[in-house]
């Protein structure tokens, strides 16, 4: 079988399947409905916490590379040579899910880093972190 045919039957199955899942919502209840896209969000959102584990594990850990900031609401991937978004048009890699998704499928390639979102932007708008460059003082309020 081709390739051709191959993702010719894929795309007929697929429509099929679409169909089949369309014509069952279709004839459900209200609550029904709400109880099945209730159980969709739930797998979806344990799938994305799952894929986000093992891409923070590959990675170090929820912790940043470079000042070691523990919030998970804080971190990010980062791309270690700043061409992510190039990297993003050539992968075209629309989400950070997509992102992860690609890590994982890609092994967990060299060149990516846990920051979290100070050092990123740091590193973006000065091409290095502050906490990397000399000199560097922090003022806090007491």
């Amino acid at each position: 079988m081709s390739e051709a045919e191959l993702q010719a039957e894929k795309d007929r199955i697929n429509k099929a399947q679409n169909q089949r899942r369309q014509d069952r919502i279709a004839r459900m209840s209200d609550a029904e409905k709400d109880e099945f896209y209730a159980k969709v969000r739930d797998g979806n959102k344990q799938s994305i916490d799952t894929l986000r584990d093992e891409v923070y594990a590959a990675y170090g850990g929820y912790v940043c590379a470079c000042c070691g900031v523990t919030e998970p609401s804080f971190l990010s991937i980062d791309h270690v040579y700043n061409d992510g978004a190039e990297h993003r048009r050539e992968e075209n890699l629309k989400t950070t899910q997509q992102l992860m998704a690609w890590l994982r499928r890609e092994g967990f390639p060299e060149g990516f880093q846990i920051l979290c979102m100070n050092c990123q932007w740091g590193k973006r708008t000065h091409g290095i972190c502050p906490h990397k460059t000399e000199g560097v003082t922090t003022i806090r309020k007491e």
